[in-house]
């Protein structure tokens, strides 16, 4: 009896708490840097023009704060020996084939390409100047070396990379709809799986949210009576990860009020 009289004492008091930590609980901390690790391997395709040609690139950018560090590799042989190619990439900002820079092989037909771009105040670190056209590595869509008759000798699509990862950690935009939603993003994905978590606070009681990606509707989803809301998958039917270049959370009159671009 008397326990029995403790707990309906104390009730009243644990009640306000157990309810002030539920809502704590749903606000999403939108500080810290944001964070983004992206790596991809793939062998290049040969077109038959060089029938032994091969290659193979690798690259890998890790951007957090104000670092932005940058590799691109790349390797080829059985090409034709002391002969000058170009080299092409598209890239998200302009889809159409752009030639970026040009290379000699050796005597052997071979070539081994160091790109590098480096942010954090110690130099290029060993390899040649990643050219303007090719920065950020995340934003390349396809590579192809093309020899002096306009060929192309070996091509790679990095939309489709043989290995892939990459971790995007961030918060999203606000877009002053509504100035006190916050939403943090967290991608994480191999060339095998795609998690996506993208939780939401500040937003207005009980209303309806669109998840827009690309700038085309994929899902919705109702925030609680706090506000708070959460997806944690990509939608059915929504692009593939690498093929994303915007995310939004818009309203029921279609307004962005959180977004960001990707990668």
């Amino acid at each position: 009896m008397k326990i029995k009289s403790l707990i309906m004492v104390l009730l009243p008091t644990f009640l306000p708490m157990l309810v002030c930590h539920r809502a704590v609980a749903g606000h999403v901390s939108c500080h810290g840097t944001s964070i983004l690790h992206f790596m991809e391997q793939a062998a290049m395709d040969g077109s038959g023009v060089e029938s032994n040609a091969v290659g193979s690139i690798t690259l890998k950018q890790n951007e957090q704060g104000h670092a932005d560090n940058q590799r691109l590799a790349i390797k080829a042989a059985s090409l034709q020996s002391n002969t000058t190619y170009d080299l092409f990439a598209s890239v998200r900002s302009d889809t159409n084939l752009m030639e970026v820079a040009t290379f000699t092989t050796d005597a052997n037909g071979k070539v081994q390409l160091e790109y590098v771009k480096k942010n954090n105040g110690h130099g290029h670190g060993g390899g040649t100047t990643l050219p303007d056209a090719l920065n950020p590595l995340s934003g390349i869509l396809s590579l192809a070396v093309v020899n002096s008759a306009t060929q192309t000798v070996l091509s790679v699509d990095l939309t489709a990379p043989d290995h892939l990862q990459y971790l995007i950690k961030r918060c999203l935009s606000n877009d002053a709809i509504e100035t006190n939603a916050t939403a943090s993003l967290r991608i994480h994905a191999t060339e095998n799986f795609v998690q996506l978590r993208l939780e939401a606070s500040g937003l207005t009681s009980n209303a309806n949210y669109f998840l827009s990606i690309n700038d085309t509707i994929e899902t919705n989803a109702a925030a609680d009576s706090h506000g708070s809301l959460k997806f944690d998958s990509l939608p059915s039917g929504a692009p593939a990860i690498l093929d994303i270049d915007s995310l939004a959370i818009q309203n029921s009159t279609s307004n962005n009020v959180l977004s960001t671009t990707l990668p």
